[in-house]
């Protein structure tokens, strides 16, 4: 008898851990995603709006404009899954 309460203590024991584990992958994933959102937005309000709109006048990119776009194209690439 005293085994048996024993085990099913074990057993709820087991569960409630796995169950915190799997609560907190899904906060890091959260976070995850919301730094990465964060990420694209500063990227996107860094960019001009002759970057944005895509009109090409024959003129290069300012240099900020280049940054920005090097880190939303590293932001993309090199994001892990």
């Amino acid at each position: 008898m005293i085994s048996d309460i024993a085990g099913i203590a074990t057993a709820v024991g087991v569960l409630l851990a796995v169950g915190g584990l799997r609560q907190g992958q899904r906060q890091r994933i959260r976070a995850f995603e919301d730094f990465y959102v964060s990420r694209y937005w500063l990227l996107l309000d860094r960019l001009s709006l002759r970057a944005t709109t895509g009109h090409d006048d024959g003129e290069d990119l300012e240099e900020e404009d280049h940054k920005a776009l090097l880190a939303y194209l590293s932001l993309n690439l090199f994001h892990p899954e």
